[in-house]
């Protein structure tokens, strides 16, 4: 179905939903509403698509109509000043500014005039300043309230305050009309520059429409400024710095951003909690909008405005993702496979998840052109869009890699990557990218319910807890950290790592061994007989495992010991000396004496270590069935 109609079918409620994404701008007028949802009923698609349609078409009218409304308030809003010094002396600077552009039009004009018309023009200049003396020694206000009456009607502003202050600004007022007029005398005499009457424009009142910046506009100039150094521009933080500056200009109502006081910055905060923010957001916020402001400069007042507002950073205890156990992961595997209004690309995105240990946008963008059949399984290519000609969006330069999912190990997948690697489409075709182009956000909220229905609301459980829980069995199995953080795409930490063996050049090969850890680990999960905490295969003592086995003892720095023979479960665990891990020609796979290469397929190594030949040696623990589990994994891969 296209997206234009904006209708989804609910499979377990059986109905079509229409939903349409509210624009940032107008959102305001919705409750703070990101999305409009409305059912349609059980009802024929195509009925459905055309109620989407018509839907659609009404709100988008309803939004230019509030952009409409707002905009025609933004220019006819009437902005309210305080009644102090720092205004009677911004309101003089203003009155002074008309006067002066408009002796500089006139002088423009004279230019070449005879004598007798700049006689003029300097008795009436004379005749105005003994009229402003009079009226300050009488102190008359006739001339400064015809002045603020014509000036707050230009430039749209009210004076607030009690009317026993306005004396004081009119007093002001006379006095700074009687100096200007003195020296426009001077000017006219030719003893003076007109340029030394014009007063700086950030000395007029705090007003758009005379000086400054309007913080609707800060988002523009930041994405202008990331263009101008051929820098991307995210549309997520463009829409958040839309958002906050869309807030600002609310409070500010018509004054520039140059303008901003604490006030301002107080009732903003209050304006955020009224909306549920809470407090480590709202300091968010400010800094946000902190740091789009200094792109205008440095501007110490406004500095001091937010340090005197921000309150301390209380420390927080900060949540991080649980792993999965493995009880835990068989409990979500079986509730996707079981839930019937997930699809079967959910369940293999949920299998790649874990095979991969990738992040959910990673796996979600992958498509047939990422796949290669290799003698080891299947080479998985995670890379940038913009080098192998896709859509594709990394997180940043270390997550381009490339994995590899081991055949054999979950026979559904493997017929269901070979289907989509024949058809040559996306892996995940059904998935539609939302406003910022990501294919992830609605499948990673419909497969987080099922976490939560699962496992309960424990928010350190989500659908990445996946990531933790691969890392964790890479470490169990002491796979090299190298290693671990290559195939989870994390970035180097040292400087020789970064500079001289850097993990961009780790291959799949280089991966090969974590791969057919984590691969064997998961087969292990899936199997409902299979022995608890197989994925704790570690070098010495641990103490999930001895918990859950009796028979491991603590060796020290030793390899670990299992009395297997008490397991009976699908998988039990059995410790070979150690061997070379060579690679047996084609294959792939370790050999080792008396053995064939198929043979060592499900084997892991532990206590990994160089010996004198810098040939690689550890301990192998290999998976051994029991009749029952065997002959229905036989009956899995006809």
């Amino acid at each position: 179905m296209g997206s234009s109609s904006y209708v989804t079918h609910e499979a377990k409620r059986r109905r079509f939903v229409f939903q349409l994404r509210i624009p940032n701008d107008v959102r305001s007028h919705y409750g703070g509403r990101t999305l409009i949802r409305q059912s349609l009923g059980n009802i024929p698609r195509e009925v459905a698509e055309a109620k989407g349609r018509a839907l659609a078409a009404a709100y988008h009218a309803e939004f230019a109509k509030l952009r409409a409304t707002v905009a025609g308030n933004q220019e006819g809003r009437v902005v309210r000043l305080p009644i102090n010094e720092e205004t009677a002396a911004r309101l003089a600077a203003t009155w002074q500014y008309n006067e002066v552009t408009q002796l500089a039009a006139t002088l423009d004009a004279m230019r070449k005039a005879p004598a007798d018309e700049w006689a003029k023009l300097t008795s009436a200049t004379q005749a105005a300043l003994a009229n402003a003396r009079d009226q300050l020694r009488r102190d008359d206000r006739g001339d400064f309230q015809k002045a603020l009456d014509h000036l707050s009607h230009e430039h749209g502003f009210k004076l607030l305050g009690p009317s026993s202050v306005l004396g004081g600004i009119a007093r002001f007022w006379n006095g700074a009309r009687v100096d200007l007029l003195t020296r426009m005398l001077e000017v006219i005499d030719g003893s003076l520059s007109i340029n030394a009457l014009m007063p700086p424009e950030e000395d007029q009142l705090p007003l758009v429409k005379l000086w400054g910046t309007a913080a609707k506009v800060l988002p523009t100039h930041w994405a202008e400024g990331k263009k101008a150094l051929n820098l991307p521009v995210n549309p997520k933080t463009r829409d958040k710095y839309t958002l906050l500056a869309g807030d600002c200009d609310n409070i500010l109502a018509g004054r520039p951003v140059e303008d901003l006081t604490v006030a301002d910055l107080e009732a903003l905060m209050s304006y955020w909690r009224s909306r549920g923010n809470v407090a480590s957001t709202i300091i968010g916020k400010l800094d946000q909008l902190h740091q789009l402001l200094r792109q205008l400069g440095t501007n110490p007042r406004i500095d001091a405005c937010f340090d005197a507002v921000r309150p301390a950073r209380v420390g927080k205890l900060k949540t991080k993702r649980l792993p999965f156990t493995r009880e835990q992961v068989h409990a979500l595997i079986t509730a996707i496979r079981t839930d019937k209004s997930l699809s079967q690309d959910d369940l293999m995105l949920s299998y790649l998840l874990f095979l991969t240990g990738g992040r959910l946008e990673e796996v979600c963008q992958l498509t047939a052109s990422d796949l290669m059949p290799t003698a080891d399984g299947w080479q998985v290519r995670v890379a940038e869009g913009r080098h192998t000609g896709t859509a594709a969006r990394l997180k940043n330069s270390a997550s381009a890699r490339r994995l590899t999912i081991p055949i054999g190990v979950l026979p559904d997948l493997d017929a269901w990557l070979q289907e989509r690697f024949d058809a040559g489409v996306n892996l995940f075709p059904a998935l539609t990218p939302n406003a910022y182009g990501q294919l992830s956000n609605a499948v990673g909220k419909r497969l987080n319910r099922v976490v939560r229905k699962v496992l309960g609301p424990d928010r350190r459980l989500v659908l990445l807890s996946s990531r933790p829980t691969v890392n964790r069995v890479m470490r169990r199995a002491g796979v090299d950290p190298r290693v671990r953080f290559r195939q989870l795409g994390h970035a180097d930490v040292g400087v020789h790592d970064r500079c001289y063996d850097a993990a961009e050049h780790f291959d799949d090969d280089d991966l090969l061994p974590a791969s057919r850890v984590i691969a064997s680990w998961l087969a292990g999960c899936l199997d409902d007989e299979a022995a608890p905490g197989v994925e704790t295969q570690v070098a010495g003592y641990d103490a999930d495992l001895a918990e859950l086995h009796p028979g491991m003892r603590n060796v020290g720095d030793q390899a670990v010991e299992l009395e297997h023979a008490t397991v009976e479960h699908d998988y039990s665990l059995a410790t070979l000396p150690p061997v070379p891990i060579q690679s047996s020609g084609e294959s792939g796979f370790p050999e080792h004496a008396g053995r064939s290469a198929d043979d060592d397929i499900d084997r892991m190594v532990i206590n990994g270590e160089v010996d004198e030949t810098g040939c690689q040696t550890g301990h192998w623990l290999r998976p051994i069935m029991n009749p029952a589990a065997a002959e229905r994994r036989a009956r899995d891969f006809q």
